[in-house]
């Protein structure tokens, strides 16, 4: 079992610093540890595993800010069953920037239907910032396990 503080290290350096865990493997081997890109993998998860209820907390502020910022970038993850260039994507939510407590949540989403049906929903970008933020609403309720109330998004 890892340390805290080895979490901490493998989790940051492979999404803060991009040091892939094969390299990180490279690392920890030259130091004389044996480890496997399979128990780093797993360190990940754990670690993911063990935020979520921060995650929870960060998403419900978002819910609860006026306004917030999100972005959608398309991503090629290479085993992703039979289709390699599925159209996945990596979501990125933040607090405005006037908010007193900035909370930023990365969502990442394998193909356009999210991972159960209630919470399926196609998004297409709008010019209209009225119908941008509805979406973004939408998705943050979703993202949460809330359905919307249709009502809600008449303009």
């Amino acid at each position: 079992m890892a340390s805290p503080e080895a979490l901490a290290a493998v989790v940051t350096a492979k999404y803060c610093d991009a040091l892939p865990l094969y390299r990180q493997v490279d690392i920890f081997g030259r130091g004389g540890l044996s480890l496997s890109r399979g128990t780093l993998a797993n360190w990940c998860i754990k670690a993911g595993n063990l935020i979520k209820p921060l995650v929870k907390a960060m998403q419900k502020h978002l819910l609860s800010e006026y306004s917030l910022c999100a972005d959608e970038t398309r991503v090629q993850v290479l085993d992703e069953g039979d289709n390699p260039s599925s159209n996945s994507q990596m979501w990125v939510y933040r607090s405005n920037e006037v908010s007193e407590q900035v909370v930023v949540i990365y969502d990442y989403q394998a193909g356009l239907v999210q991972r159960n049906s209630s919470r399926a929903i196609k998004v297409t970008y709008s010019a209209t910032v009225t119908v941008f933020m509805t979406v973004l609403k939408v998705l943050l309720l979703l993202a949460v396990g809330h359905m919307p109330d249709v009502n809600t998004m008449k303009h």
